[in-house]
């Protein structure tokens, strides 16, 4: 959970929805701070704090598809530099088949089950691949643009029969955050978007 008492802000984190590069860009501009433990996992805890019910709370939302992508990749590097055991992980319909679509573990949530408990609440869902247009909507924004940190996650490989494994996984965040279903207007999203550089 990142916050900023300064600007009554709430940010509830995703994993692989630009947190690195949210964080990074409140922490210099905003005087966030995350609450709790820096632990990627704790760091992605989704909880409001009691003197911040009234705050503004945002999130960001990506692509299930892009995010499938990236998660595959983050999995694929722990796997390697930590020894940690994912079978069947070599390639991305195997991954998403073993992986994503049993919800092996934590990574493996959609957006919309992370968000769950106060979905209800974030008053604003800003997508990755129009986070600073987006930012600038909701924000009076003296800072933009905020760079991707992540400079891997824009190279993505566009897959149908990917595509479709995918909006099995994550089919509700397709509808709930606004997604094409449709993989060619999916993929044509994607290419058109305005990714931070």
């Amino acid at each position: 959970m990142i916050i900023s008492d300064k600007f009554k802000l709430l940010y509830y984190p995703v994993m692989k929805t630009g947190t690195s590069s949210v964080l990074d860009f409140l922490e210099k501009h905003y005087d966030a701070r995350i609450i709790g433990e820096c632990a990627a996992q704790e760091r992605h805890l989704i909880f409001t704090p009691l003197h911040a019910v009234q705050y503004k709370k945002i999130t960001t939302v990506r692509s299930p598809y892009a995010r499938a992508f990236s998660i595959w990749r983050h999995i694929v590097s722990l796997k390697r530099s930590q020894g940690l055991q994912y079978k069947n992980c070599e390639t991305f319909k195997d991954f998403i088949l073993h992986f994503l679509i049993p919800r092996i573990d934590w990574h493996a949530q959609t957006i919309y089950e992370a968000l769950l408990p106060c979905l209800h609440f974030i008053g604003i869902r800003i997508k990755l691949e129009n986070v600073n247009l987006e930012f600038t909507k909701h924000f009076s924004v003296k800072f933009l643009p905020i760079p991707l940190l992540n400079k891997k996650d824009i190279d993505i490989e566009y897959d149908f029969d990917c595509f479709d494994l995918v909006l099995k996984w994550a089919e509700k965040d397709f509808d709930v955050f606004g997604y094409p279903k449709n993989p060619n207007d999916h993929f044509d999203f994607l290419n058109k978007s305005h990714l931070p550089s």
